[in-house]
């Protein structure tokens, strides 16, 4: 899941996007499956996009883990809706924190 500011004009103020990673044989692709304008980014605006993703599906998606950037609401509203998998944090996003402080 990733989210950009800069291609967002009022009344949004971010796309949310989520995406999956898809093998076959011996390579491995990442393709967008959903993207989201939100005029807000609060816990609940994100248990609202997943459970609306979720609801969409025709059965249960076997995820395992997933991948989100660090910002807090993102990863509450995922141990709500989906509190058995495995979130991590983006090593993109974690890099990309530290190097601004340095």
């Amino acid at each position: 899941m990733d989210a950009t500011f800069k291609v967002i004009r009022k009344p949004f103020i971010q796309m949310f996007s989520v995406h999956t990673f898809v093998r076959h044989e011996d390579s491995t692709k990442q393709v967008p499956l959903v993207t989201s304008m939100m005029s807000r980014r609060s816990k609940q605006d994100y248990i609202t996009i997943f459970r609306g993703i979720l609801d969409s599906l025709p059965s249960p998606p076997q995820v395992q883990r997933v991948v989100l950037d660090y910002e807090e609401a993102t990863w509450k509203a995922m141990r709500i809706v989906m509190p058995n998998i495995k979130v991590q944090g983006c090593a993109f996003h974690f890099t990309q924190a530290v190097y601004r402080h340095v």
